[in-house]
């Protein structure tokens, strides 16, 4: 077990969880209809895409600086094409859109959290020592 998990501060550890919590909306929401995977391609890229940002959430939990840089990136791309995507897919439901407004609560808060200077300062000190 790696004995810099017991240094790392709680609003790393509430952030990876708010993440994962959203990830497993992500998921839901696929799995209840909202983009059902039609073919073993679509299915595949669906696969890649929850595993790539499972990945990306592990990454920040684990305290590698770029992963958070990465996933505030993806972030600002998906406010970007939020409003795109509301006008020509408008949620089917009044569920689709709470999912997708709880995701994106679920991500801005662990975003703020995880650029919190105390935040910013372990994952720094963690980049540096390996």
């Amino acid at each position: 077990m790696n004995n810099n998990q017991h240094l790392r501060p709680l609003q790393v550890n509430l952030a990876s969880m708010l993440l994962l919590l959203y990830w497993a909306f992500g998921l839901i929401k696929v799995l209840l209809g909202h983009h059902p995977p039609t073919s073993y391609i679509t299915a595949a890229v669906f696969i890649s895409f929850f595993g790539s940002l499972l990945l990306c959430i592990w990454l920040i939990s684990r305290g590698t600086n770029w992963a958070r840089w990465l996933f505030l990136a993806w972030f600002v791309w998906n406010c970007l094409f939020a409003p795109w995507g509301l006008e020509h897919f408008s949620p089917s439901s009044a569920m689709d859109a709470i999912y997708s407004s709880v995701q994106l609560l679920l991500q801005f808060v662990a975003l703020v959290l995880l650029f919190l200077p105390t935040e910013k300062c372990w994952l720094r000190g963690r980049e540096r020592t390996a």
